[in-house]
């Protein structure tokens, strides 16, 4: 799940734990029974607003694993600086999702 805030502020906005955690809440009777189900989580916030190098641009943004279905609709929102928004997606657990070291990836 990621957390779209233009103009992030640490001060004022909810950080990735907190929006994870009403997330995974929220969906409860809604995409499963209970929480506890949740096996693995990547949570982010992505400041796209003005910042010291200009706005995000989508061409900066890896939108290649985006089902299509999504897509438009996320670019859009990406595109117009639309105001707080989130896109979550939710599937089965493979193998091939736990990555280690992302951090360092270029």
């Amino acid at each position: 799940m990621y957390y779209f805030v233009p103009g992030y502020r640490p001060s004022n906005d909810a950080d990735a734990g907190n929006v994870h955690k009403r997330v995974l809440d929220g969906l409860q009777g809604a995409a499963y029974e209970d929480d506890h189900v949740v096996r693995i989580v990547t949570a982010g916030v992505i400041d796209y607003g003005p910042t010291a190098n200009g706005p995000l641009r989508l061409e900066e943004i890896d939108l290649t694993r985006v089902p299509p279905s999504a897509l438009e609709e996320l670019a859009t929102a990406i595109a117009s600086a639309k105001d707080h928004f989130l896109y979550v997606e939710i599937g089965p657990l493979r193998p091939a999702m736990m990555a280690f070291g992302i951090g360092d990836a270029v």
